[in-house]
């Protein structure tokens, strides 16, 4: 599993499920996403703005043993008191369980555990096991919010990555050297808006090297600390010009002011650029 998840960070990730217009299963950022509820006695339907959806079953049966594998698994729940418990299995081995490229098998199983804590609030709480991917469980907790008086709006894959081009060694072959005292203007940390969340990036020197650390994404981002990968590692930022960065797929252009100190850094996904100004 290392040695795969190393290589889709190599590619790009463009084999991601989602990059090629196929269903996400049980990847941990589509938690994320726009979601409609739907609730019956019998069973619990959610509804993906991608278009996917799942059946929860509510009338008392038990998880199958060897339910027939498939994209989004096949979902049992329960309540324990205030608390709705969702066990699920049957997945495929198509998707992955994290966009770094973590992989699982078709014994994967998720527990997730979500509560109310107040009107418009839902804590929820989600536990990825497969011993024969991790060498422990693993997973993370978000806060979900109503969205009142909306309509969910569809994110509707249209063009795959299956053409997408380059590669991590592609970026390193473009690389420029910067002296270590341009780099040093470029420490620092820097927050804003990205999906509807708080972002923040921690910039610093390591080995001569600019590195980027999103602060607190492994909340939801996990699961290469299961795979014995480092969860926690900052990505390298390569330089391609003077304020411009690779970083792993993503893009990182500095805002310097007229003494050449940054102010802001702007993150460059497929999707836009989003800034984030200068906190310390």
């Amino acid at each position: 599993m290392n040695d795969l998840a190393r290589q889709r960070q190599q590619e790009l990730h463009k084999t991601r499920p989602y990059y090629q217009c196929r269903p996400s299963g049980p990847e941990s950022e589509r938690y994320g996403g726009w979601k409609r509820v739907l609730q019956t006695p019998a069973a619990i339907a959610i509804l993906n703005d991608d278009l996917t959806y799942r059946l929860v079953h509510m009338d008392g049966r038990q998880l199958e043993a060897n339910p027939a594998p498939s994209w989004m698994g096949y979902s049992v729940g329960r309540w324990e008191g205030d608390t709705l418990v969702v066990e699920s299995a049957g997945f495929n081995d198509k998707t992955w369980v994290s966009r770094y490229g973590v992989s699982h098998t078709e014994a994967l199983r998720i527990t997730e555990r979500y509560r109310r804590s107040d009107f418009g609030h839902l804590q929820v709480e989600v536990t990825y096991t497969d011993p024969a991917a991790y060498v422990k469980p693993w997973g993370f907790k978000l806060d979900m919010a109503l969205a009142a008086d909306t309509e969910m709006l569809e994110a509707v894959c249209e063009n795959s990555s299956e053409h997408w081009a380059g590669s991590l060694s592609d970026a390193a072959n473009r690389a420029v050297s910067l002296p270590p005292d341009v780099l040093a203007r470029y420490v620092g940390v820097y927050s804003g808006r990205y999906g509807g969340n708080t972002r923040t990036i921690d910039v610093s020197l390591s080995g001569g090297q600019l590195v980027a650390k999103i602060v607190g994404a492994t909340a939801v981002e996990g699961g290469l600390g299961a795979t014995g990968l480092d969860e926690d590692a900052a990505r390298v930022l390569v330089p391609q010009s003077q304020t411009l960065f690779d970083g792993v797929g993503l893009g990182y252009q500095f805002v310097v002011d007229d003494k050449g100190v940054a102010t802001a850094l702007v993150e460059i996904h497929v999707s836009g650029s989003y800034a984030y100004p200068r906190q310390r």
